[in-house]
């Protein structure tokens, strides 16, 4: 049975691969396949099969890493996507905290509220007692000693801090 031999050009175009590649391999995987004709070089076809089953295991290797690498970076994605969604229920309890927080602040304020306002009303209605409050708290005490102050006068002083904010 005789053998087919190709051109380095033919070679390459049924490999498909460059002819500078076939020429790399001319002295390394092809070796046995070459035949010089003169000052051309010959192939035989038969190393078309040898190349391309080369090559599929070239390519084979190149997939199973690209495989590897993808499946790291699927990890590190993986790993940070789960510390992602731990620092979010995170930050979900902190805001429902703080919601929690300012909703209690407002019914405390709608408290203190409530009962300014109630003291508000209970004091329009007794206007006698307040002049007489304003009369004492502007009163001057006696000279002598400044502890001359009658108690009633000091329970006129002693007026709640959230009455004084919310006092109009």
């Amino acid at each position: 049975m005789e053998t087919s031999y190709l051109t380095v050009k033919e070679f390459a175009a049924r490999c498909n691969v460059s002819q500078q590649a076939v020429y790399k391999q001319l002295h390394g995987k092809l070796k046995e396949y070459v035949r010089k004709d003169g000052d051309k070089t010959l192939i035989a076809a038969e190393a078309v099969e040898v190349m391309g089953r080369r090559r599929q295991r070239n390519e084979a290797t190149a997939e199973q890493q690209l495989i590897e690498v993808l499946r790291a970076q699927l990890e590190t994605k993986d790993k940070q996507i789960e510390a992602l969604t731990d620092a979010l229920q995170a930050a979900q309890q902190l805001t429902r905290a703080a919601q929690a927080a300012q909703l209690q602040a407002e019914a405390r304020l709608k408290m203190i509220e409530d009962t300014a306002q109630e003291e508000r009303k209970g004091s329009s209605q007794g206007t006698d007692d307040e002049a007489a409050r304003e009369n004492t708290e502007t009163e001057k005490p006696a000279e002598g000693s400044g502890s001359d102050r009658t108690e009633a006068q000091e329970e006129t002083r002693r007026v709640p801090f959230w009455h004084r904010w919310f006092k109009r």
